[in-house]
């Protein structure tokens, strides 16, 4: 994390926001997917774009900002032009719960099945978009020791899944996305055929 400060009305102001994706939750790397990345990381509008979702900084007090140092915060978000770390993990830990990933594609029944494709056929296979109701497929708990079964209220889980970060469910997406022939074919080739548009690459497994 750096720091920020800026001088409102004579009033300084402290603010963070994060220099890599291992602080990058879900949520903000939804939304800085959706802001259109240009080549050039010279771009003063992206960046300026970039630093308000990232620090959730109002643009209006942004504007307040000292160029020189607008410049020198900008120079430390070059690690959204990188891929994302892999982290390898069998599960996930939230408010002291742990969720397992579920990979055995070729035992997921037909209410997963439907569910994902459904999901992905919502955001036009845009899976950064849909990504938290994809982990309520892949993210499980265990019950005695076994993955729990799939119902339609593991969704309720949505907004909590928001909260992880990136980097720690880059391999779940990756191993979905990376064609791995426990796939049905029908996701398999939708996903691998249809355009996305992404801000952001993922690094595969």
């Amino acid at each position: 994390m750096v720091s920020i400060e800026i001088n409102l009305d004579g009033e300084e102001k402290q603010y963070q926001f994060p220099t890599t994706w291992r602080e990058i939750t879900i949520d903000i790397y939804q939304k800085i997917h959706q802001l259109e990345k240009p080549e050039d990381e010279n771009n003063l509008m992206y960046l300026f774009d970039l630093i308000t979702v990232l620090s959730g900084i109002d643009k209006t007090i942004l504007y307040q900002m000292d160029i020189n140092q607008f410049q020198l915060i900008a120079e430390q978000l070059k690690f959204v032009y990188t891929p994302v770390e892999v982290v390898s993990v069998d599960y996930v830990e939230i408010e002291g719960e742990k969720y397992y990933l579920y990979k055995d594609y070729d035992k997921y029944n037909a209410g997963e099945i439907i569910s994902i494709d459904t999901i992905l056929r919502q955001t036009n296979y845009d899976y950064i978009k849909c990504m938290t109701d994809l982990l309520c497929v892949f993210l499980r708990k265990k019950v005695e020791g076994k993955i729990e079964p799939f119902t339609t209220d593991l969704f309720n889980r949505k907004d909590l899944f928001k909260n992880l970060n990136i980097s720690e469910v880059n391999n779940v997406l990756s191993f979905f996305l990376s064609g791995n022939d426990l796939l049905p074919t029908t996701i398999k080739d939708s996903t691998n055929d249809k355009p996305h548009k992404t801000t952001v690459s993922l690094e595969k497994d």
